[in-house]
């Protein structure tokens, strides 16, 4: 059995990525750094005020901290992009 270390040097560069970055969003929305609406999808912002960060940032925003939460975690890492 490989210590979580070396199953996290094993992974992909873009599982590794996706991985953080959802943890560091969810992490940052409970540390209050964000509001969640600042960067929820919303096509009118896009358009009419230039907020294309929304275009992105709302994919690495998983939910509260919950069961449900680690397991959308554990299988983005088991799914393993290339």
């Amino acid at each position: 059995m490989s210590t979580p270390a070396q199953y996290y040097q094993s992974l992909p560069p873009v599982s590794k990525f996706y991985g953080v970055a959802c943890l560091m969003t969810t992490s940052a929305f409970y540390l209050a750094l964000y509001d969640p609406w600042n960067i929820a999808l919303s096509y009118q912002d896009v358009f009419k005020r230039f907020q294309v960060w929304r275009l992105i940032t709302n994919f690495f925003f998983l939910g509260p901290f919950s069961p449900f939460f680690a397991v959308r975690l554990i299988m983005i890492l088991r799914y393993k992009f290339q």
